[in-house]
């Protein structure tokens, strides 16, 4: 059974993720486009039951609400941010 990884966020990033992972991962891939909306941690969250791993190919806005929602599901989390603030945030999340 292969570990089933969420990606959040269908741009070019999101997609070259996908296509890295494909043959490896289950993937679930949502996006805004789709009705997935990541400022609203419920959908977040509800997104989220079911995957071992997410990873955000999101602006870095939107990141706090992503990962402090895999943190609270004890999840694995990750991101390509270079916003320091946001890294900070990410990092100070206790598990």
């Amino acid at each position: 059974m292969k570990a089933k990884i969420a990606i959040i966020g269908k741009g070019n990033i999101g997609w070259a993720i996908k296509e890295l992972l494909k043959d490896d991962y289950e993937i679930k891939h949502g996006d805004i486009t789709e009705g997935l909306d990541a400022r609203d941690i419920d959908q977040v969250k509800a997104f989220l039951v079911g995957v071992n791993a997410v990873i955000s190919a999101r602006p870095f806005t939107i990141n706090k609400n992503i990962g402090t929602v895999a943190a609270e599901m004890g999840i694995g989390y990750f991101d390509l941010t270079e916003d320091v603030e946001t890294t900070a945030f990410i990092r100070s999340i206790k598990t």
